[in-house]
Formats: structure tokens, sequence, C-alpha cells
């Protein structure tokens, strides 16, 4: 509601309903009614304003005809809200809606050979069609199971408020793995990098504060968490673990091929049983960093570890479901009981698998969604493990419900992959979380618009994207083609420091920010200090500012018959002393001529398959704004400062375009 009269004190309000649908109702109402709205609802019940998420969709179960485990306390035409107010006060971890509305109040969980599928549970309770998880009410004889708390006690608070306070945010993560190496050639011996560990406290002067600050830089870009993939047991990880918290960075780390493909005795020669390799290796990740000792909390800055990058490619005959599932449920099971015997107590991480964005035919009917049938058949395999040839040791379907989300991997725009994977994600897995493990979709003609887009998406709480992770920090020359197209940081000819890898010594060498590898590609010719003039067919002047050649080039490109632009940086004469914004011409003509324009920093181009002018270009512009370059790009979607590129690598920093003094005053 809202009041007519603009002078009387109001206030926003949220209301307990709202808290439980995940969503904002804005009331506005005069001070008095505010406070006695708050006293009403602080009388009803205290316990909800202090909860966390209010409710997890568990499953649809058959009812056993047991109660045990459960507290019946309503018996017809209740609701989830009204159900989770009756067992929060309780203390009860989960709930049950039976037979269209009968509460029951769980002490655990049903038996995981019960679980039938969603739909067998009814319909939505009346009033909660809108509501997210779907509310099913629970159907003859099928009881419809929602977690309301982490635990039957009240859950441990996290030792770091930032900590906690970053649980409840999208997660916007940088990929990092910052191989020091300008070629593919420049490895001590010419052997391969000898170990992909960037956690390990010999890599500390490039993620450190007395080296490269990388940590720090990922964090004035705005991300909340770094996601790494070289893991090496033998290493201590608590300085880099110590070195995120400082930054107020989440990280999450990986397992590493070596236990799967690449060390004596590995997953590949124990029919993909990873139990044994897997459970030492995490055993000694836990001992070595991962746990605050003596205590045997998590470190307060992992936020969940990857038991595989991309293992449906990896794990040959690639797109096996056989071979990707029993190596994840039996990694899984593995890691469970490396907790186990080290003792672990507190908060606990989730855990994950990083797919592909590639379709799997042998996945079924989900098979043609990239990464998507991927998924089901990790998800059949975790309720039942044994159709993949694993005996498991622990209740790997619990745990799956309770510490797993999905990750996956995808090089497509915002849209593609909405369209592609996240909506019909939605529809069949929408009780298990899932985000981004890399993504990058380099040759996007907007990439500033495409990572609002993803990030947007992942705030919407209508699907289950929890956030995304930018591929990546900086550019992988080790690799070689494609795969150079997606740092967003290059490296300079300045060494910061040294550090030793293996029986290797190298260079930390300083970073400097990338351009969109399609933004030079695509412009074609540009020439610097000189205008075109058309042939006398159409030509307008862009009403709003743009800020850069390759700005102008892009409009032009959208733009159709548009033949070739001129850009000037500053149209205004130097001697009036002002300062006016950078402007775009776009002409639908040939360039009939080519005329010298030295006074206004004037760059004009030609898109790819536009006709060349009839002389010669005689010089070019390397110069970029930085509002172009990858990390400004990322800086600005994820909300962050920014990073002063001057600082980064002096000898290559960002440089304006030629322009004279009084013309650089406008982009300073």
């Amino acid at each position: 509601y809202f009041q007519k009269d603009a002078s009387i004190p109001a206030t926003l309000w949220m209301g307990t309903r709202a808290l439980f649908s995940g969503q904002f109702q804005m009331v506005c109402m005069s001070s008095d009614s505010a406070d006695a709205a708050r006293t009403a609802a602080l009388a009803l019940s205290p316990s909800i304003l202090n909860a966390g998420a209010p409710m997890t969709w568990v499953g649809c179960f058959r009812s056993s005809g047991r109660s045990g485990s459960a507290e019946r306390l309503e018996n017809a035409d209740s609701d989830t809200e009204r159900c989770s107010l009756l067992c929060l006060e309780k203390r009860y971890a989960a709930m049950s809606l039976q037979d269209s509305g009968v509460c029951a109040c769980l002490t655990g969980m049903p038996e995981t050979h019960t679980l039938v599928p969603d739909t067998s549970c009814g319909r939505v309770c009346a009033g909660e069609e809108s509501l997210s998880p779907m509310r099913y009410c629970g159907g003859d004889g099928m009881q419809a199971v929602f977690r309301i708390r982490s635990g039957g006690a009240s859950a441990p608070a996290r030792e770091h408020s930032w900590a906690a306070r970053l649980e409840n945010e999208v997660l916007k993560g940088v990929s990092y793995a910052p191989v020091p190496l300008r070629s593919r050639r420049s490895i001590s011996g010419g052997h391969v990098w000898p170990n992909d560990d960037f956690m390990s406290p010999n890599t500390a002067t490039l993620w450190g504060p007395q080296g490269r600050h990388d940590l720090r830089i990922i964090r004035l870009l705005g991300a909340n968490a770094v996601r790494l993939y070289g893991n090496d047991p033998s290493q201590d990880h608590k300085g880099f673990l110590d070195e995120a918290m400082a930054q107020e960075l989440h990280v999450i780390a990986g397992i590493s091929d070596y236990p799967y493909l690449q060390m004596e005795g590995n997953c590949r020669s124990t029919g993909w049983n990873c139990y044994s390799q897997v459970k030492e290796a995490y055993k000694q990740n836990l001992l070595r960093g991962f746990l605050q000792l003596p205590k045997k909390e998590y470190h307060a800055s992992l936020k969940a570890v990857i038991l595989m990058n991309e293992p449906d490619l990896k794990l040959l005959p690639s797109m096996t479901p056989n071979n990707f599932g029993k190596a994840l449920t039996s990694a899984f099971d593995a890691v469970l009981d490396a907790e186990k015997e080290v003792g672990v107590v507190g908060h606990l991480i989730n855990f994950t698998a990083t797919f592909s964005f590639g379709v799997c035919s042998q996945c079924g009917e989900y098979g043609i969604r990239p990464g998507l049938g991927q998924m089901m058949k990790l998800r059949e395999a975790m309720l039942n493990p044994s159709a993949v040839g694993y005996s498991a040791r622990n209740d790997l379907w619990r745990a799956y419900q309770t510490r797993f989300e999905n990750s996956i991997n995808t090089a497509n725009t915002a849209d593609s992959f909405k369209a592609l994977f996240l909506d019909s994600y939605s529809d069949v897995l929408s009780s298990t979380p899932v985000f981004v493990g890399e993504y990058h979709s380099p040759m996007v003609q907007n990439e500033q618009k495409d990572l609002y887009n993803i990030v947007r998406l992942a705030q919407d709480p209508s699907n289950s994207l929890t956030g995304v992770s930018f591929f990546e920090f900086q550019v992988r020359y080790d690799k070689g083609g494609e795969e150079m197209t997606f740092g967003m940081f290059g490296l300079g000819d300045r060494s910061v420091a040294k550090l030793s890898v293996g029986s290797g010594h190298y260079d930390a060498w300083c970073l400097t920010p990338n351009l969109p590898p399609q933004r030079v590609d695509s412009c074609g010719k540009m020439e610097s200090n000189v205008m075109y003039v058309a042939d006398g067919t159409w030509s307008f002047n862009l009403t709003e500012p743009i800020k850069s050649p390759e700005l102008c080039c892009s409009m032009c490109l959208e733009t159709p018959n548009c033949r070739f632009w001129t850009w000037q940086a500053h149209p205004a004469q130097p001697a009036t002393g002002g300062c006016t914004p950078a402007r775009c011409w776009l002409h639908g003509g040939w360039p009939g001529e080519r005329r010298k324009e030295y006074s206004h920093g004037t760059i004009s181009g030609l898109p790819p398959t536009a006709k060349p002018p009839g002389t010669s270009a005689d010089g070019s512009t390397q110069a970029l704004l930085s509002e172009l370059l990858i990390p400004t790009h990322v800086a600005k979607a994820f909300g962050g400062p920014g990073v002063s590129y001057d600082a980064l690598c002096p000898a290559s920093s960002v440089v304006l375009l030629h322009l004279t003094p009084e013309q650089k005053t406008c982009y300073t």
C-alpha cells in the first residue's frame, strides 16, 4: 500500500510470508504501524527472523507407515509455511506434508529406496503456487519432504562475519591458473609444466602480498571467490587460504587429475574406482591447510572442493556414464571417509564435479542438453552406486542432497547458456544448486553486456544458478591456440619476482590488461589522424558519446549498409579550451577521399569486408581506452572498484590515444 500523503513518515517492511517465499514485499506505512507490525512478527516467531534459508526441497517419498522419526502436528489443510513454523519452533531439522496437507516434523530423512518422482506428491499447496522450491502438499501415501534447518540443533555460527556474508551473495569468482610462461617453449628442460598447484608456498610471489598481489587484484575486480585447478597434497595450502581470507575471498579448490590419470596406480588401473587414491590425497589436504588445527574445522575461506574438472571428457572413452559415474561416486565416498578419519567438525563445505558443455549420446533423455545428461547420470549413480559397479561405504544419496552442487564450464553467451542448459536444468534438477566453473564467451560482440547478463541471471531467484567464475585470470601462453583468447591479463616484460617450481626457476612477470580478441580482429583497418570523406550518400553523428574507436567500429558493424566510420576523441577546437565527449560518425557510402586530420584525435576505419579508400594507410593506432579492456568489463559486472593499470606493468600500461594534453583531460 502506498500512502497518498507523502508528508507522513514511512518505512519499508518485509512480511514474514515474504521471508519464506524468498521474495521481498515492500509496503509503505506510517512508522507507528511499522513498529506495531514488527512487534507482532517478533512475538509470533523470533526464530524465523534469525533463520537462514527457510527450506530446501529434498524429494517425494513413499510413506513407510512408521512414525518413530516423525511428530504429526496437523491433521489436514496445512501448507509449507504453517508446517515449517510449527517444526522450527520445536527445533526439528526437516518436515513433510502428506495426504494433501498433513504436517509432520522429522528428525531424519526417509530411506532412499522409498524415493519416487516429484510429481507423485500431488498438487502444490493452495496459495503457494508461485513460490520456490515447488511447495508440494503430498499425495495419497506420499510425503513431500523439505529440509528446514541444516541440523537438529542450531547451525554453528561462522567464525568470520565476511564468510557468513559471502554465503548469501551470488558467486562472482575468477578462475586462476597463472602459469608464468610467455610461450609454449619456455619450460625449463623443454618438459611439460611440472606442477599446476598455485596454492603452494613456492608460488606466493604470484598471489601473495610480497609479490604480484594476484588475490588482491581479483578482489579489486569485485570477485568474491577464486576457483583453482591443481592440488599437490604434499604442499601446505594454509598460506594461500589465509591470504584469500585477508582479501575476503572464498576459495573453490580442485582435486587435480593426478590421482585419476597420472599417478602410479591411478584410477584407470583400478577400473575407475578412485576411493583409495582420492581418500589418501584428500586426507593430506585436510591436514595441510584445509583444516584449522587443532580445532579440525574447515578453513573459513574454503567454500567448496571440485572432485574433478571435466571428467566426462577426460575419463576415456569420453562421455561414458559408467566411467565418470563410478569415478565420481567413489571419489565422493573417499572424501567423506577422509573427513571421518581426520575428525572434521563444525561447518562443512560442499563438493562438486565440473562437467563440460558437451552433449552425451549415452546419457539418456537429457543427453542432448549440454552437461545436463551427465549431471542426471551422476545423480542416478549417487542414488544407486551399484548401478555403475561401485559399493559405497557412506549414504551417498543423503550426502548428495545435503553437500553436493553441480557445476559446468561454458564458453557460450548468457542467452544461449540459458536456452541450452539452465531452463531445462531448473525443470529437472531445481533442488540441487549449480554454478558455472568457467564462464567467458571471448568472441561475443558486446562482452560487457554479456557479463552483466550472466550475473543478473544468477541473481534471479526463479532459477537454480548460484553464480559464475570468470575464465580466466591470465592468458595460458603454454597452451597456445584458442586457449590464449580467454585470459584477462597477459604477461609483460618486467619481472616482479622469481619463483621455483619443480627443478625449474621462473619469473613472475608483471601483468598487462587484455582486450577482447574480437575487438581488434573484426574492425579491419584503422588509421590515426585520418578523416575519411563520404561520396555524398547518408551519414550521421551518433548522439550518445562513444568512448573509443573500437566501439564506433562496433556500431558500424551493427548498422545495415554502414561502409565506414570516423571517430573523434575531442571534436571541439583545442583553442576553445573546452572538453567535449568523443563522437562517432557512420557513413553509408564508400570513402571517396582521405584527408589528414591532426586536431581532434581522429581515427577512421572500415569493416573487414568494406572497400578500402584510394590512398593507403600510413599508420594505425595501438592505443586502447581502459573502457574496452577485459578486466574493466569484469569489474563493472562484478561491482568492483577496478584496478589501476599503471601500477601493474608500467612499461606496457594502458595508453590513451595520441592526444594533446588538453584533449587528454577528457579522459582523466
